[in-house]
């Protein structure tokens, strides 16, 4: 099965190391209730495995109990702010555990994520948010402090993470 290359190289022919390789990288086939949305998998998670880690990035990491304890204060802020179900929500956090925590509220929420990359332009960010029809932002106090003081802006709220995490602990939404 192996060959041997016009520089003298062994090879293997491409379709036998593919027949062996991709069973073995590509087995993730898991059933997935369709019915089911992603905040409900993770309540779930979370009361059956509340210690079990949920997500990590660099050196922080979370537990379900904390992902799902981080994202119900956030959403419950959220619906204090008048979120309507399927409302567009700018989501500006760049790659972290906070990004994770801000779509799972605002899907908790019943609200439709908008992920905002922060290194993008403040015009391009205002635009997305603009055509999106997107009236509140879920950001870092960090990330955008331009964004509070653009005039004109159709946001009806700026929601930092930090802010919002600090109220008391609250039930799933």
């Amino acid at each position: 099965m192996l060959q041997e290359s016009a520089s003298g190289a062994i090879e293997a022919p491409a379709e036998y190391a593919t027949r062996i390789k991709a069973p073995s990288w590509s087995d993730s086939e898991r059933y997935y209730p369709s019915e089911t949305c992603v905040p409900e998998l993770v309540s779930a998670q979370a009361a059956a495995h509340p210690r079990a880690l949920a997500v990590t990035h660099g050196s922080k990491s979370l537990t379900y109990n904390e992902l799902e304890a981080r994202a119900n204060r956030l959403a419950h802020h959220l619906l204090s702010l008048g979120l309507q179900p399927e409302t567009p929500m700018g989501l500006c956090l760049g790659h972290s555990i906070d990004f994770v925590v801000g779509a799972l509220a605002i899907l908790k929420a019943g609200g439709a994520y908008l992920p905002l990359d922060p290194t993008y332009p403040l015009e391009r960010l205002l635009l997305m948010l603009k055509d999106a029809g997107a009236g509140v932002l879920v950001t870092d106090s960090g990330q955008l402090p331009c964004l509070a003081d653009v005039p004109g802006r159709s946001l009806a709220s700026m929601v930092t993470l930090k802010s919002s995490l600090r109220t008391p602990r609250q039930h799933r939404p």
